[in-house]
């Protein structure tokens, strides 16, 4: 016999007679008096996950089930899933008798190996011990829940370039000028764009997001030579569009300028059926054999306008200060007011100290800024050049913090002099001291 419920309400009714839950179903149409579905059918869990993911199977009624219940499922998934999460309850649950509900009990297996993420699904199958129909109002409803587990050991991206440290995580500009047809190809993305890791995490290569074919959005590799100040794109897929899929490469070797991250690079693109084979693409050698009108140009990746993402940084930038240096040779305490702080252009938790830091020489040197640890990091760097026999003057900290309640930054750090050509050590030789960096009253 067929029920044919069109408000909610009236099921909800007819359940208070002998029911726990209902839940909005509109124009359904409902064979039976009893049905087991799943409660909810999307879910998400990580392979560190504290405990089990609970999956709950409901049994919905307008009349009393006096037996248990027995309800089997199925769990499937992606190549591999076994090794990845456990079915606890073993394919079958039971709703006791007089209960409404049971619990399908799945355990990630943290196998601290970094493999993919996977998707896996929970079907019902069956159902025994009275007359009871599967699915909430017809076959197909609330019978399958999909589960992502994700992966948490992720790799980590350990760089062999230093450009890195300029380019990584910051805002870059995109611009492009068409060889073929400036005029409606040229361009540069608005956005702002971030520099990431590549995807295969090798430590010379970084991957670039956005429009640089001022056509629409893609993504490409960048290799990057330090050594020799140059950069390729290998022949890749960009994106698609349209029904089509665009490649790019570089014609030649481009340029880098390691302390500005600025990159130039003369590049070939086209765009092919979709789904071609990629293994049949061969960009350069059609470019340099055929007289048809590639699209070629040259892109440029530079550093977007400085932006301090940190409080310290907005609270000091263009702000007078006073240099106060305490050092373990009275002969070089002293203090120097009146210095300003700038903007470091390379990245945008950094600022730049230019002053007479040692009480001893003029020089510059950047703060590396941790706010969420209120610390701050003087790396190894050239401090100043003088005229002399130890002429490069580095410095380095050993700790340094900073009090957002009085706007002070202390660094405890050491620096000395070295000939040209010697390793600099200046925590292992140098003169050790305390510079204290407040605002100007």
């Amino acid at each position: 016999m067929k029920k044919y419920i069109n408000n909610w309400w009236v099921l909800c009714s007819l359940l208070l007679l002998g029911v726990t839950a209902c839940e909005e179903q509109e124009n359904e149409v409902y064979q039976g008096a009893a049905y087991v579905s799943l409660v909810d059918t999307d879910f998400n869990t990580s392979e560190d996950a504290e405990g089990a993911l609970r999956v709950q199977v409901r049994l919905t009624t307008t009349s009393a089930v006096n037996a248990p219940l027995e309800v089997t499922y199925k769990v499937e998934g992606d190549a591999g899933w076994e090794s990845r999460i456990k079915d606890e309850s073993n394919g079958k649950v039971t709703i006791a008798s007089g209960e409404y509900t049971a619990d399908i009990f799945l355990m990630p297996i943290n196998n601290e190996e970094i493999d993919n993420d996977v998707n896996i699904t929970v079907t019902l199958t069956g159902v025994s011990g009275a007359a009871v129909n599967l699915g909430l109002g017809k076959a197909d409803s609330y019978v399958q829940a999909a589960v992502f587990l994700s992966n948490e050991d992720k790799p980590e991206y350990n760089s062999c370039i230093a450009v890195s440290e300029v380019l990584l995580e910051n805002v870059v500009n995109l611009a492009y000028t068409d060889f073929y047809d400036s005029a409606k190809y040229s361009g540069t993305d608005p956005a702002g764009l971030i520099v990431e890791p590549s995807d295969v995490l090798a430590c010379n290569k970084l991957r670039v997001t956005g429009d640089a074919l001022a056509l629409f959005a893609g993504a490409f590799d960048i290799e990057i030579n330090e050594e020799k100040g140059t950069v390729n794109i290998p022949q890749q897929k960009y994106g698609s569009k349209d029904g089509e899929d665009y490649y790019i490469v570089a014609i030649e070797e481009g340029t880098i300028d390691i302390t500005s991250g600025e990159i130039s690079v003369n590049i070939l693109w086209f765009s092919y059926a979709k789904g071609t084979d990629p293994s049949t693409i061969d960009l350069l050698a059609e470019y340099k054999a055929s007289t048809y009108n590639y699209y070629d140009g040259n892109l440029k990746i530079s550093l977007g306008a400085y932006s301090p993402c940190t409080a310290l940084g907005e609270a000091f930038l263009n702000k007078a200060v006073t240099l106060d240096y305490e050092d373990e040779d009275p002969d070089y305490s002293g203090n120097n007011p009146g210095v300003v702080l700038e903007p470091n252009t390379k990245t945008c938790n950094r600022i730049l100290v230019k002053g007479d830091a040692i009480n001893y020489y003029d020089g510059e040197f950047e703060l590396l800024i941790d706010e969420e640890n209120n610390t701050v990091e003087v790396p190894l760097q050239l401090y100043s050049v003088q005229d002399n026999d130890t002429p490069n003057y580095y410095i380095q900290s050993s700790a340094g913090t900073y009090d957002p309640a009085t706007q002070t930054i202390v660094i405890d750090f050491a620096w000395s002099g070295y000939a040209d050509g010697a390793n600099p050590d200046p925590l292992g030789d140098g003169y050790v001291g305390k510079l204290t960096i407040t605002l100007a009253e």
